[in-house]
C-alpha cells in the first residue's frame, strides 16, 4: 500500500496568498483605469456642451435650416466681410502734419560727436595703446599740444607696440596736433632705435626736432618734441 505524503500547511497558504494578492492588485488596476477613462469621458462632454455654437446669417444667405444648410453656412462665413471700416480722419490729419514738419523743427533722435584729428591719432594708428602728454605753457587751453607721446606696457602677451612704416607721413598728418607748428620735416638723424627729425617752417627754417624711440624690433615705443 502507497503511501500519501501530505502537502505541506505553509507552502499552500503562502500560494493561496500570492494568488489573493495578484488578484487584489489586478482589480485595483482595472478600477483605476475604469476612473481615469469616465473622467475623461466626463470633461470632453463638458466642455463640448459648454462651447458656444456661432451662427452668421445675412439676408442674402437666406435661411440657414433645411436641405444644404452646412453649405450655405459654410459660404456664408468665407464670404462674410465688414461692411464700414472706422477711421479716425482728425488722427489721420495730426499725423500727417507731424510728419510734414521741417527737419529744423524735429528733436534729434540721437547725438553724436564728430572724430576729432586727435581721436583719429590715438585709436587709429596708435591703437589706444600710447600715452599722449601735452606741452605744460598749453594744458589749461582746449586746444591740446602734444608734446609726447609714450607706449604704455600692457600685461597682455599679445599687446605689443604698433610699427610706424612712414615716420615722415606720420608726423606730417598729425603735425597740427603737436606743440611746435612746424610745416615740413627732415631726416637728421637715424639709427637702430632712434630717429631725430628736424621741423622746419614754411621757409624751411628750423623750428625744433621731434625724436622717434623704437625697441629692438623696430617698433615704435616713444616720441618727444623739442
Amino acid at each position: 500500500m502507497r503511501k500519501i505524503l501530505p502537502f505541506p500547511k505553509e507552502r499552500s497558504q503562502r500560494a493561496r496568498a500570492l494568488i489573493k494578492s495578484e488578484a487584489q492588485r489586478l482589480f485595483l488596476s482595472m478600477s483605476l483605469l475604469s476612473l481615469i477613462l469616465v473622467a475623461v469621458y466626463s470633461t470632453d462632454h463638458m466642455m463640448k456642451s459648454q462651447r458656444p455654437v456661432y451662427l452668421i446669417a445675412t439676408q442674402e444667405s437666406g435661411s440657414l435650416s433645411g436641405p444644404g444648410s452646412e453649405e450655405k453656412l459654410n459660404r456664408t462665413v468665407a464670404n462674410f466681410q465688414p461692411t464700414e471700416v472706422f477711421r479716425d480722419l482728425d488722427w489721420e490729419r495730426r499725423l500727417a502734419e507731424r510728419l510734414g514738419q521741417n527737419d529744423s523743427e524735429r528733436a534729434p533722435a540721437s547725438i553724436s560727436q564728430r572724430v576729432t584729428l586727435m581721436d583719429e591719432l590715438k585709436y587709429g594708428p596708435l591703437a589706444g595703446k600710447y600715452l599722449i602728454r601735452a606741452s605744460a605753457n598749453d594744458a589749461k587751453e582746449v586746444k591740446m599740444d602734444v608734446a609726447e607721446i609714450k607706449y604704455v606696457e600692457s600685461d597682455e602677451v599679445s599687446d605689443q607696440p604698433i610699427r610706424i612704416s612712414d615716420a615722415k607721413a606720420f608726423l606730417m598728418k598729425y603735425r597740427s596736433l603737436m606743440k611746435v607748428p612746424f610745416a615740413n620735416v627732415e631726416l637728421s638723424y637715424k639709427s637702430d632705435g632712434q630717429e631725430v627729425w628736424q621741423l622746419l617752417d614754411s621757409h624751411q627754417a628750423p623750428m625744433g626736432r621731434a625724436k622717434l624711440t623704437f625697441d629692438d624690433q623696430g617698433r615704435f615705443v616713444r616720441m618727444s618734441l623739442e
